[in-house]
């Protein structure tokens, strides 16, 4: 069984370094992979491919996709019933572990992917895909991955006993899609395997119905070398030998090569090694360099092509020797072993055995040379043939990928178009950013003031308060005051009433003897002549302590007035304050809109950069667009190339679409967010309309309501009037009483002078008299218990008003003491704001210092930019002047509400002094009637001014209540108010501060993505410099080796390598410029999303 490798591939992959420190790198001139190391020097490796981590996308492009293509395309045989006879592998070994299994992992699911979309598009009839995943272990056991194998633990079976150990599987698992969960856990199970010593091998063939499998294609991950020579002992140390072309001896079989190789004919093999990026590192990404890599000749010679290869240093300086090898490369080394037979590609390590690997090389040649001439001229015919039919099918392709390359220019332009108005959309965004923003600020500001207003309106209501307790107090001691005044004279007419029964007894006493009843009338005149003198003088008396009250009350009103005054003059410093607070605010907003504008220019500027960058970029690309063109040489990769670019063009230019859909609708969203912030805040002004008019409303009920005390006080005036005049009638009436007494005593004087003469007549007058003094005395009795009852009632009455002002007091005190709470909340969150305000306008600063860097850079276009600076300076200047209008309306709504406040405290003050002046009118009254009212009416005086007093207690409480009332309406709509402030104000803190958010977060993206499209555009340039340099340097060896080739050979390798090396620029070119699309547009969508 002889095996053949046609062609042999070396790439690598590297892992970055976690610590920042690197030993890796890749010169950009001839592409080679460079470890440095501080002690061993530095040494170069040339590759095919280098990628990194963790592009495994590119490393799948550049060493699988081809394959895959060739394997699974429509040339497959997949119903002959020979054995696999096509087969290609991919050998993954190095350092870190974790860094192969995750190239392993990726290559596997996108070999599977690409396989299942070459059959659906390429195949004819029920084709499946089968795969098979084993392990094998370094004592030679293999798991199927249906059981579980620990270190030594013999179970499974032996692969040197059999060569059908793991083909059974291929009829059990068949994957239908690139999602195939049973199959991504076997891989993450398979990988999970802590033992770093086995060997994960994964085959994939295609199969249809009643055949056999046709072509295989292995992908094998392999232990690293240094766990390889310590557990494998002779397994991978003979596998190295056999790909470097050594002879092995027959004693020593390699089990591994059955499942590396599994087929007569090998057409390609490829050895990634993944490389890690560290220091720690070195001596193990060396050896693995030495196991898979080889150099490009540095020259070349007419019939033997002399590949280099890298040796280890052995000195202290590390050295790098070029050592002349034969064509073993691109030939087959043929070894036998237990009648088994391998062939595989050489990479030679040591000088002596590549030596006598050349020597036997010669031998072979001299003997086949007459063979592979024979071949030559029968082939010579066929390879005409094929010329002009590859000719043919190029001149096709090269067609097709014109028009393609003009359908890619149109869509290049379309998105040039959409990149130009995203960019209107984006500048249009940024300038109603910058709008809301000047907006929030003035906002801010705006509630700034009012929340000081309030605070302001806080403190004079809690001034207010106190006052109206103190009032409470002194109207409860009045109260007080009566109730005792009020039981003194009852107990003043119950002592009356004992005096009348004691009269009523002197009467009948006086009855039984008329003679005496004269002389004791007499002497009670007298007494009650005297009585009389005595309550005058305490009606004199009680006169003058009322007028010294009133006095006192003409004087507390008197301190009222000044204190108002204070006030007012206090309320006109505070207004002069708030005035010069928002001049100042107005300064400051005039200072941050020119700031806004200037950062705006300095974005625009940034902008233009930015897009002078692309427009850089772009040409390159372009350049190196036409330099792929003029090289491109084969046909099928090119037209291969072209459909694939064309399906991801047609991807990409979809994905901009919704891209560019998405942008519509978030500027759509933003419009919307605007109409409805608009919205609100016409609601708001509608509000603060409806507040209005409900304060003036309040503002009428109040003076309805001063109308209506005034009107009340002149009714008591009216009354007061009345009762005076009532008053004169009873003084009167009480005159006509004294002088019938004293008529009545001079009758009886006659009378007793007359005693013997008139005693009938004095006994009818005493009877007369007895019964008059009956009625009186029961009418005396019947007021004195009325008056009695509503005593009581009263007194009750006061008891239930004085609990009523206790408790209102405690009311009171609760809610002073929660808007104090109130109060130090709100101050507490100010502090809180201002302190957010300081570090925000801080961090402002710093970016406008950055802002200020990066515009001494661009200050030359600012000229194109006048136009649109100006436009957007008129619509400030416009908005700024509405939000003055704005805040002089609030200010003349303040000045005409405070003027409507002291016109309502000056209306009350009148009020005030027009009762105190009445009841100054009335008392005077009330004691002039007090020194000519007799003894009987004495008590219905008291009474009656009691019940006045009483009266007077009942409106002053009701005022109270109304008084306290509206203060609680008014207390209420201020914390709705002050509610209302807040939430406005935390909405502008939020959109503010999601603003600066989002500017900066921008601006730092817009500066990563610049960053990265340089570094893209260096490597990107180094790489192809690289990869145009190795593949004319391919093509001329290929040419020079034809004629060393068999007929077989030449023609695949020519034109695969050459196309593949084409190929693999185009990609790559096509790839750059598609990321710098696909980032220009990021950009403008964090740009519309931040704005």
């Amino acid at each position: 069984m002889l095996s053949s490798v046609k062609n042999v591939i070396c790439g690598a992959h590297i892992a970055p370094a976690h610590d920042g420190k690197s030993s890796v790198d890749v010169d950009a001139e001839t592409g080679d992979v460079v470890l440095c190391d501080g002690l061993a020097g530095v040494s170069r490796f040339h590759f095919d491919s280098v990628t990194y981590h963790p592009f495994h996308t590119m490393a799948y492009e550049s060493v699988l996709a081809r394959r895959v293509a060739e394997n699974f395309g429509g040339g497959c045989p997949y119903a002959c019933d020979t054995p696999p006879c096509a087969t290609h592998g991919v050998f993954i070994h190095g350092s870190l572990r974790i860094h192969s299994v995750d190239l392993f992992h990726a290559l596997v699911l996108s070999a599977v992917g690409h396989a299942l979309d070459v059959l659906a598009e390429t195949s004819v009839g029920d084709v499946q895909l089968h795969y098979s995943m084993f392990r094998l272990y370094s004592w030679g056991v293999t798991d199927t991955l249906n059981q579980q194998v620990v270190a030594h633990r013999h179970v499974g079976v032996y692969t040197h006993d059999t060569d059908e150990c793991c083909r059974p599987q291929l009829q059990q698992n068949v994957v239908k899609s690139r999602e195939d969960a049973a199959l991504d856990a076997l891989l993450r199970r398979a990988c999970a395997v802590p033992e770093g010593h086995s060997s994960i091998i994964f085959s994939l063939v295609a199969k249809s119905a009643n055949a056999s499998v046709s072509g295989v294609l292995t992908i094998a991950l392999l232990p690293q070398l240094s766990q390889g020579n310590r557990f494998f002992q002779g397994g991978m140390q003979l596998l190295r030998e056999l790909i470097a072309g050594h002879p092995v001896p027959h004693d020593r079989p390699c089990w591994l090569l059955q499942h590396l190789f599994p087929s007569k004919e090998i057409r390609s093999l490829a050895m990634i090694t993944c490389i890690t990026d560290d220091q720690h590192f070195y001596q193990e990404n060396h050896y693995n360099c030495m196991y898979a890599t080889y150099l490009k000749p540095p020259q070349y010679r007419p019939k033997e092509k002399s590949p280099n290869v890298i040796l280890p240093s052995t000195k202290e300086h590390n050295t790098i020797k070029k050592i002349p090898t034969p064509d073993s490369m691109r030939k087959c080394l043929s070894h036998q072993t237990n009648d088994k037979q391998y062939n595989v590609k050489e990479c030679t390590n040591d000088l002596q055995e590549r030596a006598a690997a050349a020597e036997d090389a010669a031998r072979r040649r001299c003997a086949a040379a007459r063979e592979k001439e024979e071949a030559a001229k029968r082939l010579e015919a066929e390879l005409e043939e094929r010329t002009n039919d590859l000719q043919e099918r190029a001149a096709a392709a090269e067609d097709a990928a014109r028009r393609r390359c003009a359908a890619a220019r149109e869509k290049e332009e379309a998105a040039k178009r959409l990149e130009a108005e995203l960019e209107v959309r984006t500048n249009d965004l940024q300038e109603r950013a910058a709008a809301a923003e000047d907006a929030a600020r003035r906002r801010c500001a705006a509630a700034r003031e009012k929340e000081e207003a309030a605070k302001r309106l806080e403190a004079e209501l809690e001034e207010r308060t106190n006052d109206l307790q103190e009032r409470a107090a002194a109207a409860e001691d009045a109260a007080r005051r009566r109730c005792a005044a009020a039981r003194e004279k009852e107990e003043a007419a119950k002592r009356l009433e004992a005096e009348l029964e004691v009269r009523t007894n002197d009467l009948q006493e006086r009855a039984a003897a008329a003679e005496e009843a004269a002389k004791r009338l007499e002497a009670e005149l007298e007494e009650r002549t005297n009585d009389l003198q005595e309550r005058a003088a305490a009606a004199e008396d009680a006169a003058r302590r009322r007028c010294a009250a009133a006095r006192e009350k003409e004087e507390a009103a008197k301190r009222l007035e000044a204190e108002l005054e204070v006030r007012t003059n206090d309320l006109q410093e505070r207004a002069n304050d708030l005035q010069e607070r928002a001049a100042a605010a107005e300064d400051a907003a005039r200072r941050r809109c020119a700031a806004a504008r200037e950062k705006e220019e300095a974005a625009k500027r940034l902008e233009a950069e930015l897009e002078e960058r692309t427009n850089d970029l772009q040409e390159r690309a372009a350049a190196a667009e036409d330099a792929a063109r003029r090289r491109c040489a084969a046909a099928r990769e090119k037209e291969e190339a072209a459909k694939r670019l064309e399906a991801e063009l047609e991807v990409r230019t979809n994905d901009l679409q919704e891209r560019a859909n998405d942008l519509q609708e978030r500027a759509a969203a933003a419009e919307d967010a605007a109409r409805r912030r608009c919205a609100a805040a016409r609601e708001k002004e509608e509000a603060a309309k409806r507040l209005e008019a409900e304060l003036e409303v309040r503002t009428n009920d109040l003076q309805e309501r001063a109308a209506a005390a005034e009107d009340a006080a002149r009714r008591r005036c009216a009354a007061a009037r009345e009762k005076e005049e009532a008053a004169k009638r009873l003084e009167a009436e009480l005159e006509e009483r004294t002088n019938d007494l004293q008529e009545r005593a001079a009758a009886a004087e006659d009378a007793a002078r007359r005693r013997c003469a008139a005693a009938r007549e004095k006994e009818e007058a005493a009877k007369r008299l007895e019964a008059e003094l009956e009625v009186r005395t029961n009418d005396l009795q019947e007021r004195a218990a009325a008056a009695e009852d509503a005593a009581r009632r009263r007194c009750a009455a006061a008891r239930e008003k004085e609990e009523a002002a206790k408790r209102l007091e405690a009311e009171l005190e609760v809610r002073t003491n929660d808007l104090q709470e109130r109060a130090a909340a709100a101050e507490d969150a100010a502090r809180r704001r201002c302190a957010a305000a300081r570090e925000k306008e801080e961090a402002a600063k710093r970016l406008e210092a950055e802002l200020e860097v990066r515009t001494n850079d661009l200050q030359e276009r600012a000229n194109d930019l006048q136009e649109p600076a100006a436009a957007a300076e008129d619509a400030a200047r416009r908005r700024c002047a509405a939000a003055r209008e704005k805040e002089e309306a609030a200010r003349r709504l303040e000045a005409e509400l405070e003027v409507r406040t002291n016109d309502l405290q000056d209306h009350v003050a009148s009020v005030v002094k027009g009762e105190v002046a009445a009841r100054q009118v009335v008392s005077e009254l009330v004691s002039q009637a007090d020194t000519v009212r007799s003894e009987i009416v004495s008590g219905e005086r008291y009474l009656v001014e009691l019940e006045g007093r009483v009266r007077d207690a009942k409106s002053r409480e009701e005022e109270l209540q109304q008084h306290v009332k509206s203060l609680e309406v008014e207390v209420e709509d201020l914390s709705e108010a002050k509610l209302i402030v807040e939430s406005m104000m935390r909405a502008l803190m939020q959109e503010f501060e999601s603003a600066v958010v989002s500017a900066e977060s921008a601006e730092d993206t817009m500066l990563r993505h610049v960053d990265r499209a340089e570094e893209v555009l260096r490597l990107s340039e180094a790489d192809a410099a690289s990869r145009e340099a190795a593949a004319m340097e391919r093509i001329h060896g290929m040419i020079d080796s034809y004629h060393l080739m068999t007929p077989d050979d030449v023609f695949p390798l020519s034109y695969e390598s050459v196309v593949s090396a084409v190929a693999d620029l185009f990609d790559q070119f096509v790839r750059m410029k598609l990321e710098l699309l696909l980032e220009s547009l990021k950009l403008s969508c964090i740009l519309v999303a931040g704005g």
